[in-house]
């Protein structure tokens, strides 16, 4: 025989994990996160030669930075440790004595405010006989284990939101227990979030070696991803305690649904963009509203099945809640989208914005399905007729592999940094004019910091006349001689005007340049000067 105080245990025991997560949630010191950090700037600058030996060598970036790893390697390949002070954005080293002459190879590694770890190089020299194209980025080894990363928590957000979206919608619309895939799932996000913070921990250190020791763990824990990831682990908890069929176990859904929109706000891109606040506020919402959608739609299918008690109130019950969620999630998601990108227009211009193009498109075709079966299905199944009950079965079937499509793109948002963040880069304006007795030439530049330049070219003749040769060629060398001659690809856009898209150089030296105009089979043009594409002038 079954006591009764063996009956209200787990109940008891359910109230004291809401009431102590609801306590941790109500006193704890969340901050806001921000998107990932990119290198905005640095002294000496990519691919500078210097005249004089630096004592000084600094980094700035477009987001607050919390832990950095720095070395410096030399053509020898000698790595050095540095010692850094960070003070926000900037990472400044104070050398113990000025460089020798060489090439140099500044290697960082950072963890942003975001929890993500960043790495690259900043390749320079000292002095005027030396050839930086041998040093090399020492970061590229981390590309497994960003992939690792990137399917782990894939598989984490897949687990979170129809593991707790599953439950909350087997609690507060089909009234029974969730189902054992439910389960199954809650407990796979746990396990995924213990191996996301292993992999925190690895990519810190670029070692797996770091495993195995405190301070690479201490500093993982040290992340905004690790606090979203520990709120997360509560909202967990809270969905696996709730018990059917009692008040208890529906105000413990409850909390979870609510608790995992503000958890995965604590870290990614979107929290920290325009009005942080609101920017939070609309990531939570825009989260718990998906949490509840995609969640809802495996327990749906399970509901649709033949001869399953409490199909039809489920199903209206369904419906009727289903409208509200998606408008939330559609207004929320709208807003982040404009903070992030800006006008409709920009969404092309950038990696953020095709990935946000593809998502938007997923997403679409989810709701045109869930549309039709809301408005023309679901009262044909309310009826009682069983085909419409496997059509919409099928159909919601489709809904979900949508669903999960849309994680996966939405999981590239991993490598892409937002516009606003990439905005803090604005290529630098360089023009430099050539000509000789009867030709004229005006070459404008737009050169990124990481040495990527755009450049139009405009021809006239010397009284200003229009000039359409019928072949252009651009040549560029280093004036110093440590770059040798190179062709620049080249393109007509009408008559006398031409352009060159995103043509890398490899350092920020002063540069000849010559066109050669060829008129006609007789007659070519030569213009030379020399420009500093980052000197603004």
């Amino acid at each position: 025989m079954i006591r009764t105080s063996e009956l209200a245990r787990p109940r008891n025991a359910s109230v004291l994990v809401f009431l102590v997560t609801l306590a941790l949630w109500l006193v704890m010191p969340w901050q806001h996160a921000f998107a990932h950090a990119v290198l905005v700037s640095s002294t000496p600058a990519q691919g500078e030669r210097l005249t004089s030996r630096p004592l000084q060598l600094s980094l700035r970036f477009s987001e607050p930075v919390t832990r950095v790893d720095l070395t410096l390697v030399d053509r020898n390949a000698k790595p050095a440790n540095l010692p850094a002070t960070i003070s926000g954005n900037d990472v400044v080293v104070e050398l113990a004595e000025p460089l020798g002459e060489g090439a140099y190879a500044l290697n960082w590694r950072i963890l942003s405010e975001d929890g993500h770890p960043v790495a690259a190089s900043v390749v320079f020299a000292v002095g005027a006989s030396y050839d930086m194209s041998e040093l090399k980025d020492d970061t590229g080894g981390a590309e497994r284990v960003a992939l690792l990363t990137l399917g782990t928590k894939f598989l984490f957000y897949l687990a979170c939101l129809f593991g707790i979206g599953g439950s909350f919608f087997s609690f507060w619309i089909a009234h029974r227990a969730p189902t054992r895939t439910t389960i199954t799932l809650l407990y796979t996000a746990a396990v995924c979030a213990v191996f996301l913070i292993g992999l925190l921990a690895v990519e810190n250190s670029a070692s797996w070696a770091a495993l195995l020791g405190a301070k690479a763990w201490a500093d993982a824990l040290d992340s905004s991803l690790a606090r979203s990831i520990f709120l997360v682990g509560l909202t967990l908890l809270l969905a696996v305690c709730a018990r059917p069929r009692s008040i208890a176990g529906k105000a413990l859904t409850f909390a979870s649904l609510a608790l995992i929109g503000p958890a995965f706000a604590l870290t990614g891109h979107a929290s920290g963009a325009g009005i942080k606040w609101l920017s939070f506020a609309a990531v939570s919402l825009h989260v718990t509203a998906v949490c509840f959608w995609a969640g809802s739609l495996p327990g749906l299918w399970h509901v649709l099945g033949p001869r399953h008690q409490g199909q039809r109130d489920s199903l209206l019950r369904f419906s009727a809640a289903i409208p509200y969620s998606i408008a939330v999630m559609l207004v929320a998601g709208g807003y982040l989208a404009y903070v992030q990108i800006g006008w409709p227009p920009a969404i092309l211009g950038f990696d953020y914005g095709k990935v946000l193009l593809a998502k938007v498109t997923l997403v679409s075709g989810a709701l045109v399905l869930g549309a039709w079966n809301r408005l023309v299905l679901t009262p044909r199944v309310a009826s009682g007729c069983l085909r419409a009950a496997k059509s919409m079965k099928n159909l919601v079937s489709v809904e979900v592999f949508l669903v999960v499509l849309v994680l996966a793109v939405t999981s590239l948002w991993r490598f892409t940094p937002p516009p606003r963040a990439l905005a803090l880069r604005q290529p630098i304006a360089t023009s430099v004019h050539l000509q000789d007795a009867e030709t004229m030439a005006m070459l404008a530049f737009e050169t990124t910091p990481d040495l990527i330049f755009n450049a139009e070219i405009s021809l006239s003749t010397a009284e200003f006349a229009g000039l359409d040769p019928r072949e252009v060629t651009l040549e560029m060398s280093s004036v110093d001689g440590s770059v040798s001659k190179f062709k620049v690809p080249i393109r007509r856009v009408s008559p006398g005007f031409w352009s060159v898209q995103h043509v890398p150089v490899p350092c920020d030296c002063e540069w000849n340049v010559r066109l050669d105009l060829l008129i006609s089979d007789f007659d070519l043009v030569s213009l030379q000067s020399r420009v500093k594409l980052l000197s603004g002038g």
